[in-house]
């Protein structure tokens, strides 16, 4: 075997290590990719469990709150009326989180309409509506046009109270 021949067998396995690097690289950010998605929707899920749900099925207080000022909003005493607003509020935050993720490419369109439908039946309730009026000038242009085009395509979505009678107040 000649010096030249033994250059083309060296070129060759050095390109076939490039293109098994290549491959290998690919496989990493593929997983990077599918492990950021994972993390971005937990991370979603968590905050909205930590600052959100979790208080409502820990605290009977908070919940009767959601109840009351999502079902009649003016029955609140003004104490109750800024906490409500507080506890509404971090659904929508919780939404504008859903959209930026979505929008990253972070979570799947699923997980992203979900969240809006779902923030949409809270702003379909009698107090969602009102506090919306107020709040949704606190937020981003961009969440505010979300909402409410999708309140706008879709009058008829039910409220949170009609999913859940339960919140409905006494």
């Amino acid at each position: 075997m000649n010096w030249d021949a033994i250059g083309a067998v060296s070129e060759m396995f050095a390109a076939l290590g490039v293109v098994a690097s290549l491959l290998y690289l690919a496989i990493q950010i593929r997983r990077s990719d599918q492990t950021a998605r994972a993390e971005s929707l937990q991370a979603l899920w968590n905050g909205a469990r930590d600052r959100s749900f979790a208080a409502s099925y820990t605290d009977p207080e908070v919940a009767d709150l959601l109840a009351s000022g999502l079902s009649d909003f003016d029955s609140l005493d003004s104490s109750e009326k800024r906490r409500f607003f507080w506890l509404f509020a971090e659904h929508c935050f919780q939404a504008q989180q859903a959209m930026d993720l979505h929008n990253s490419k972070l979570i799947s369109d699923t997980d992203y309409h979900a969240w809006i439908y779902y923030t949409a039946t809270l702003m379909q309730t009698p107090g969602g509506k009102l506090i919306w009026g107020y709040l949704s000038n606190t937020l981003t242009p961009n969440i505010q046009n979300v909402m409410n085009e999708f309140i706008a395509a879709h009058p008829d979505t039910p409220s949170f109270i009609d999913l859940n009678p339960f919140f409905k107040k006494d």
